[in-house]
Parts: structure tokens; sequence; C-alpha cells
């Protein structure tokens, strides 16, 4: 595990109020784009029902099973939203997705936002993101001079108001507002499935493995560092409760508790000060190759290294590039915490990937120094747009 001081640092990073406030407006987003897309469902569902009925009055959707659809469309995405897997680092009972959103630490909202994301096989949110939002913008820019309110807007004021929502001008109009389209128009290239104008169906997107084609659009090599532990000596390496940053919620200790049903008593879990975490961590799963350049460089400006350079660092900020208020130092120090905290990684191969996607980080540089700096730049950033 790391050393006290990297703890001491990466426990400053948790608490200031810069990254804080930065996850609550990344969690706000990703919940507002499951309400959206349960909306969806919701208006999808009952203009079947009209295409299919000569008296379209008659099938409508009743407000009650509108309700349902719409609750159940919300539980479905959130159930994506964790594994229930206490081997998970930052995983929780699908009961308690909904808090996360709302409070949950660091860990929990990083695991969250994967899962989503990038664990997902069928992709279903970033399905549906490049279907929606490319058909969003043809359709306003179609109807940029036109006064009327659309369609979306009149269901969209509707059903907010009905499920108590919070009011926003347009289910359809907000996509725009949340997202980078320059950065979803590079992903939808890279994946070969969209040409100006042209919507694409969820059979053709499905069935390309996003996550793999969309981490190729930087390159971040990671080949021949790293080989797997031995199954027998993987719980030499496990990480004790005491060492992780940030301190474990009470959420996920009752998901270690009882993984399917939780349990309400936690208290010994909570006491054992010496007892070790059941996350199966990068350090456990894998060991670096000492004869890879990777660990050569490392070795030679007497970094650590624990798992190889960082993939799902690598992966997140390739992700989080598609929402407009993407900040790579932010997400950056993010990933410290959420893998150098639960010894997946140390800082160095968290950084070595970070400089790939533009972090000015060279390996000779000290890495908690660079990192003590990074928190220090963005503070500073923080405090001058206050002052304006």
């Amino acid at each position: 595990m790391s050393s006290e001081e990297i703890r001491n640092f990466l426990q400053e990073v948790n608490d200031s109020d810069e990254i804080q406030q930065y996850l609550q407006t990344v969690s706000a987003e990703m919940y507002s784009i499951l309400e959206i897309m349960s909306l969806h469902e919701v208006f999808d569902e009952e203009n079947k029902l009209q295409e299919f009925d000569v008296k379209p009055r008659l099938c409508m959707l009743t407000q009650p099973r509108k309700l349902c659809k719409y609750h159940s469309s919300m539980n479905f995405l959130m159930k994506m939203g964790t594994t229930q897997n206490s081997s998970d680092a930052g995983s929780v009972l699908n009961s308690d997705v909904e808090i996360v959103f709302l409070r949950g630490n660091l860990r929990e909202r990083c695991s969250l936002f994967m899962n989503l994301l990038c664990v997902d096989k069928k992709c279903n949110i970033m399905r549906w993101l490049m279907e929606k939002v490319q058909c969003i913008v043809a359709t306003q820019e179609a109807q940029r001079h036109m006064k009327p309110l659309c369609a979306d807007q009149h269901l969209d004021v509707f059903w907010r108001a009905y499920f108590r929502l919070p009011k926003k001008e347009c289910c359809f109009g907000e996509l725009p507002a949340i997202f980078n389209l320059k950065q979803l128009n590079v992903f939808m290239h890279a994946l070969c499935i969209c040409t100006s104008g042209t919507c694409v169906s969820s059979d053709v997107i499905v069935k390309k493995d996003i996550r793999k084609t969309l981490c190729k659009i930087i390159n971040c090599p990671r080949k021949n560092t790293r080989q797997p532990r031995p199954h027998g000596k993987q719980n030499e390496c496990a990480l004790e409760t005491r060492f992780a940053v940030p301190p474990l919620s009470c959420r996920e200790i009752g998901l270690h508790q009882n993984p399917v049903k939780g349990c309400s008593s936690t208290k010994a879990f909570a006491e054992n000060e010496d007892s070790y975490l059941p996350w199966l961590t990068g350090r456990m799963t894998w060991q670096v190759q000492q004869d890879s350049f990777f660990a050569e460089d490392a070795a030679k400006h007497n970094e650590a290294v624990v798992a190889g350079p960082s993939g799902h660092t690598h992966t997140l900020l390739t992700y989080m590039r598609i929402f407009n208020k993407f900040d790579l130092q932010k997400w950056t120090l993010i990933c410290m915490v959420w893998l150098v905290g639960a010894d997946h990684h140390s800082l160095f191969e968290v950084l070595t990937t970070a400089s790939r996607h533009g972090i000015p980080y060279m390996s000779h540089q000290n890495s908690l120094e660079f990192a003590r700096e990074l928190l220090l730049k963005v503070k500073e950033k923080s405090l001058h747009i206050t002052s304006e």
C-alpha cells in the first residue's frame, strides 16, 4: 500500500471543496440523463400505442401506468450503476445507488460512472446518447427559426410536473447543454457508425465493442507491462481497511457484510481496524513485469509501481470528455484518489496514463510533488473564477 504521506495527500484531495463540488455537478448531470431516458421510455411507448390504434385516445397510457413505466425505467438504469459485488471497490447495494448520486463518496461515484457508461455490456446509455443527441441536433437545426413550442417541450413540462421532477426547458433540449457534441461526433466517427445528419440504429451500435474502440482514440499502450499474479499469492497483497482512502461508507460496509441482502449490523466490521477488505485490488490481480520499459523507467526515477499504466484512468478520461464541463486536471486528481486510495495503482501509474491525455507530466518528475502542484493549480483556478 502507498505511504502515509501519499494517503494524507489523497485525503486532502478527497476533502477539497473543488473536487467535491465537481463530483456533485457530474452526479447531477448523470442523474439527469437517467431521468431523460426514463421520460422518453414513457413517451415512446405511448407513441407506439397511438400508431397501432385507430382511436388513439382509447389506447393512451393511463397516468398510473405512465408513472409505473417511468419508475421501472429508472430502477433498471439505477441497477446498472453497481455490480453488488463486494470484491469491487465502491460497489453498493441496488437500493443505495440513488443515495450515491446524492451524497456518495468519491470511490462510490467513480464506480457508478464506470458501471453506467463503460462496463455495461449492452452500452445502453452510450447507445441512447449516440442515437438521440444526433437526432436532437438535426431537429434543432431544422427548427431553429420556428417559434412554436415543440411537442417534446409540451410533454416534458406536463410530465415533469406530474412526476414532481425539477422544471427544465426540454428533456430533449437540455441534452446538448450537458454534452460536448464535437467530442460525441469524434466518438461516433471512431465507431464508423455516423455520417452528418444520419441517425444510427441501436442494433448497429450494440454490435461494436464501444469501450475498446473509443479507448483507441488516444494511444495508451499497456501491453507487456504486467502479468497476472499467481492466485495463491493474491491474498498476501490484500488491502487493510484502515488504509482505504476515502474511508468506507456505511453502504460499502453493509455490502461487505452481506452482498445480497445487506446487513443492519456492521459494528464488528467497522471496529476491526486490522481487517482486510474483500476488494480484488490491482495489486492483488497483477504484478508488473520487471524487465519492461515501464518498470525500468519507474525504477530509474524511484517511483512505485502496482499494476502497470492505469487502464481505468484511461477509460474514465476518455469517456468523461463527452461532458461539456469535463476538467482534465480535476478528473486526474479524482482518479488518483479512486485508484491509488483503493490500491489499484500508484500515483506514477495514474499520471503516466493521464499524460497521454494532456497532463504535462514527465517520468523524471516526482509523482507526489507533481500531484500536489496539480491540486494547487485547481484550487488557484477556483479562487480566480470566484473572484471574477
